[in-house]
């Protein structure tokens, strides 16, 4: 695959660009992971609360919170791993 053809598939679903040229796949997976669960938010139903505004809703809903941990996790972790891999390679 093209270089630039990974840059742009990663550039709009990140994470999938370093799954199909097979590098960094983990690091890929996570980071897709992250973004499945980012954008899986936008779809939780608000609670009705009057404390949430109409950009976190779903910060105010069990599933919402879920979802939230798992996408901060998964790219902790993905951002984790790839300093590791590096810091690694260059011993």
């Amino acid at each position: 695959m093209a270089p630039w053809k990974a840059g742009i598939i990663n550039a709009v679903i990140p994470g999938l660009g370093y799954i199909l040229i097979r590098k960094r796949v983990l690091f890929g997976q996570l980071l897709l992971l992250s973004t499945v669960a980012a954008i899986a938010l936008v779809f939780v139903e608000p609670d009705g609360s009057p404390y949430s505004s109409a950009a976190f809703y779903w910060a105010h809903t069990t599933t919402g919170k879920f979802l939230e941990s798992l996408w901060m996790f998964a790219t902790a972790v993905a951002l984790g791993y790839d300093a590791y891999t590096e810091a690694e390679n260059d011993h």
